[in-house]
């Protein structure tokens, strides 16, 4: 898909059902096997590719922030995705019963993931999300993803617990706990690590770092 229409206007979003049930062999339209769109599109529309059956692997442009509904439905043969970093919603039945769907990646700006979003996705075993398990349990995630549900969920912005093994000392513990656990969470999160610049201990019975 280009990045600017005939007219010369970039194009921002795949119009619904666009690209639906582009393979039919009766028809003399054969498979759609890969698709890659722009990086200045925001939005896919509703049933935008739903029932392309070959299609395997869909490059999204780095800017979509909105999978519509039923977008890649019964894409059954799509086994890899690439969510943009910036994805905040995916839409109701937006991959459901892509059978060969087995690892995704999730952005930590998806705010919302839509019922039925993954039903049917029975290979789905692996979610890696770029985010914290606290943005993880944020998410409004509709009924109907049970795939969603019984995957191993990978936090690739790992959090460090504030426990015994990270922090053996326990007076330090405590410091770490009181002065940098922001959200007291048990958990020191990226944001927290980052926004720390000093570590002022003097006097206070800590023996070990």
């Amino acid at each position: 898909v280009p990045e600017t229409a005939p007219n010369g206007y970039p194009v921002v979003g795949i119009y619904k059902s666009a690209f639906e049930n582009c393979n039919n062999h009766a028809r003399g339209i054969y498979p759609l096997t890969s698709v890659t769109l722009p990086a200045t599109l925001r939005t896919i529309g509703d049933r935008a590719f739903f029932g392309m059956d070959g299609l395997m692997l869909a490059y999204l442009g780095e800017t979509v922030k909105t999978i519509g509904e039923k977008s890649f439905e019964t894409c059954d043969q799509l086994c890899a995705v690439n969510f943009p970093s910036n994805l905040e919603s995916i839409g109701r039945r937006a991959f459901y019963a892509c059978d060969y769907l087995h690892t995704v990646h999730i952005p930590g700006t998806v705010a919302s993931i839509g019922n039925y979003a993954f039903s049917g996705c029975q290979a789905l075993t692996d979610i890696y999300f770029s985010g914290t398990s606290a943005q993880w349990q944020a998410i409004e995630l509709y009924s109907g993803n049970d795939p969603v549900n019984s995957a191993t969920i990978h936090f690739t912005s790992p959090e460090i617990a504030v426990d015994a093994v990270n922090f053996p000392d326990p007076a330090f513990r405590a410091y770490v706990r009181e002065n940098f656990d922001d959200d007291r969470s048990g958990w020191l999160t990226d944001e927290e690590r980052l926004d720390t610049v000093s570590i002022y201990c003097a006097n206070l019975g800590i023996e070990s770092l």
